[in-house]
């Protein structure tokens, strides 16, 4: 497996594995023993420097990637994303975040009250 960006724990003991940069991501399930559950794209812009940022396994199981657009957020660029998978791995959402301005965001993480929080 190449180009892994980011891991997170599972409740069972498994790890979700998000890849990507350029115009093609993934999100996969592997169980305790590392076999394949499921595998899923992630929608990842098709610019030279966009990329996983972060990924993390919410309470109910869902899971939330983080996704840089590719922007130079040092020079007023930059936006990003966040696409919700279900446990099972449908993508259920993805919301933009940003607008004009410089936006950083380099990392996602569960909430205990079930959300999650980015942070830049």
């Amino acid at each position: 497996l190449t180009g892994v960006r980011e891991l997170a724990a599972t409740a069972d003991g498994g790890v979700i594995i998000a890849t990507g940069s350029g115009a093609s991501g993934e999100v996969r399930a592997l169980d305790a023993l590392g076999r394949l559950r499921w595998s899923t794209a992630l929608p990842i812009p098709a610019l030279p420097g966009a990329r996983v940022e972060g990924v993390a396994v919410l309470t109910s199981g869902e899971i939330v990637a983080l996704v840089h657009d590719g922007a130079n957020i040092w020079s007023g660029g930059g936006n990003y994303f966040v696409s919700r998978f279900s446990a099972n791995g449908a993508l259920l959402a993805t919301t933009p975040y940003g607008g004009p301005d410089e936006d950083a965001a380099f990392d996602i993480a569960a909430h205990p009250s079930g959300g999650y929080v980015v942070v830049g």
